[in-house]
């Protein structure tokens, strides 16, 4: 062996001890664990379909019919877990994971909120016309059926002027009766008019006291009138669904967010909203607070 191979030789296992070979830098296995229940705030049972997600990420899981979640393979350190599920506000939960099984047990308080976005609704041809809405459940309906609180409608039959009125005024197959509020006022920019983000992240119903009483704030049979796009309005109204006889009373706030004529369809007039309903009877609308 000459001089020169010798040397390599020797370089080469020099730096393999000291950079691959100590077990000792070799990254931890990632043997963690967290498992545990989500449960209702007030009844303390088991909560199912909650998705629970993790920062830094970890996996997505979901939990069973007992409210039970696991998540393995997790590294050990500092990990936020958020709890989603629909009806219910969002948590969010700080815990810290050491090469262990972490047990927790969560909990979600139910404000019966509800979200519906995109809802589309047609101009009104005919009753088989998908033109009304159920705004308890978030469908929109056609007017063969009386399950829907609010019909969008062409005020002259001009397909220019159209509104959203309350479900009982049709003249066939009455819906339930609905009372709007006037336009909401931006509290952002003292404007009528909002963003979709601004929308989203609404929170309540401003009234003068703070409070929500509905034969006072909620007045209307039916909004303002407005032209298609470009110059429809994103405005918001709030509304109470009056003819339901809910106990405690459902309320709930609409966003005008986009419309266009369809050429193909007969040119009919479509008009796109997003919907919050609280059916707990509570002025509270933003499902991350």
């Amino acid at each position: 062996m000459t001089k020169h191979l010798i040397t390599a030789l020797f370089i080469f296992i020099s730096i393999s001890a000291m950079t691959g070979c100590d077990s000792s830098t070799s990254p931890a296995p990632a043997n963690g664990v967290i498992k545990g229940f989500v449960r209702d705030s007030s009844s303390g049972a088991g909560i199912k379909d909650v998705t629970i997600s993790a920062t830094p990420f970890i996996s997505n899981v979901v939990t069973d019919s007992t409210g039970y979640f696991i998540m393995t393979g997790v590294n050990n350190g500092t990990y936020t877990l958020t709890l989603r599920k629909q009806g219910y506000l969002n948590a969010r939960y700080y815990l810290s994971v050491d090469n262990d099984t972490l047990n927790v047990n969560m909990s979600l308080i139910f404000s019966n909120l509800y979200v519906f976005s995109n809802k589309l609704l047609t101009e009104y041809f005919n009753q088989n016309s998908l033109s009304a809405m159920n705004l308890f459940l978030g469908e929109v309906v056609n007017e063969s059926v009386t399950q829907y609180d609010m019909q969008l409608r062409d005020s002259a039959g001009t397909s220019n002027n159209f509104y959203l009125r309350s479900g009982d005024l049709a003249m066939r197959l009455a819906g339930f009766q609905t009372k709007f509020s006037t336009a909401l006022k931006n509290p952002l920019n003292n404007s009528y008019t909002f963003t979709k983000d601004q929308f989203d992240t609404l929170s309540r119903y401003y009234t003068a006291d703070g409070n929500i009483d509905p034969v006072r704030d909620f007045t209307e049979d039916r909004i303002p009138s407005f032209n298609p796009t470009p110059n429809m309005p994103n405005r918001v109204y709030s509304f109470w669904l009056k003819g339901r006889n809910l106990t405690p009373p459902t309320i709930g706030m609409f966003f005008l967010n986009y419309s266009f004529v369809d050429t193909v369809a007969q040119d009919q007039f479509k008009l796109i909203i997003d919907v919050k309903v609280n059916r707990g009877g509570l002025n509270l609308f933003n499902p991350n607070e």
